[in-house]
């Protein structure tokens, strides 16, 4: 019997470096689209390519649901960012950012929570 304090994180799981890089890549990427830049037409294709990337390396939208789920709220976000109507509002513009970076923030915890990882083989 292990104690607590001498248990390794994940349960002893290993995640998979190349995932875990990627996750990283896609979230950094989708926070400078979504926080830092100019809402234009070379930040949308940037942002839909970090999501096309995620998805299209992991396998599809459900095994790497950490980083996939928050972004489609994240997507209707972005497109009502680019909305003159909308982003004429200031408490518009403060709150589509405070929801980006939210959603940014719930999906950076899931994945350090749920990362890829190695599974041992069945004996």
């Amino acid at each position: 019997h292990t104690s607590s304090t001498t248990m390794p994180l994940w349960g002893g799981l290993r995640p998979i470096p190349a995932q875990l890089f990627l996750d990283v890549s896609v979230l950094s990427t989708l926070a400078y689209c979504s926080l830092l830049s100019v809402p234009d037409a070379s930040n949308a294709s940037i942002f839909l390519a970090a999501i096309t990337t995620n998805l299209v390396t992991s396998g599809g939208y459900t095994n790497r649901w950490t980083v996939t789920f928050p972004s489609v709220p994240l997507c209707a976000i972005q497109a009502l960012r680019r909305s003159d109507w909308i982003s004429s509002f200031v408490a518009a513009r403060v709150l589509m950012g405070i929801l980006s970076c939210g959603l940014l923030l719930i999906s950076a915890a899931l994945t350090v929570l749920f990362p890829a990882v190695e599974l041992r083989p069945v004996r």
